[in-house]
């Protein structure tokens, strides 16, 4: 097994672990965030992450990792609707594809990217909520956006949160490794 292929795989668990982790640890200690943890952040930064890998392993690690983290935690906490099931795993990969889709410059869009998938994350599963819970008819709809807007504040406060956490960390420890000669030979192998 390739450095390279060890390496992504390590990312990816990381980040998988940091999704699940975000969710479950909220259950675990009754904290009552609906829709506050990192799996969006997980998402738009391993787009950003993997877009470094040419061809389609950076685009399969890139989508894997939010679906793994959701897959997991959900299979824990137990599923729910599968219209919004679905919707929700749907919108979970649009983070990643703009972070692949934005490169290397994401790092810099991380905070309008974040929120842009917030409010599409918003908007895509209430929609599927909405068809699966309420009236058909713009009544229930207003209801259903309605009722949902609390949770909105919730995932926007998370994906900040956890958006900024994600690539201060990984700018921090970048440029770290950057910033020591005996380290750099490393940093341009994984670039590589």
């Amino acid at each position: 097994m390739s450095r390279r292929l060890l390496a992504d795989a390590g990312v990816c668990l990381a980040l998988v672990a940091v999704g699940v982790v975000s969710r479950l640890a909220k259950e675990a200690l009754g904290v009552s965030l609906p829709n506050f943890h990192a799996v969006t952040a997980v998402s738009l930064f391993a787009g950003y992450y993997f877009s470094a890998r040419s061809g389609q392993a950076g685009r399969i690690w890139a989508l894997a990792t939010p679906l793994a983290a959701m897959f997991v935690s959900d299979f824990a906490l137990g599923g729910y609707e599968p219209l919004v099931m679905m919707s929700v795993y749907g919108s979970l990969l649009l983070p990643a594809l703009l972070g692949l889709a934005a490169g290397k410059r994401s790092a810099l869009l991380c905070v309008p990217l974040a929120i842009g998938s917030t409010l599409a994350f918003f908007v895509l599963t209430n929609l599927a909520v909405w068809f699966s819970w309420y009236s058909h008819d713009l009544a229930g709809l207003a209801r259903c956006f309605a009722r949902a807007l609390p949770f909105l504040k919730f995932s926007l406060a998370g994906d900040l949160m956890y958006t900024l956490a994600l690539f201060g960390v990984h700018a921090g420890a970048t440029s770290r490794v950057a910033s020591r000669p005996d380290l750099r030979p490393a940093l341009a192998a994984r670039a590589a």
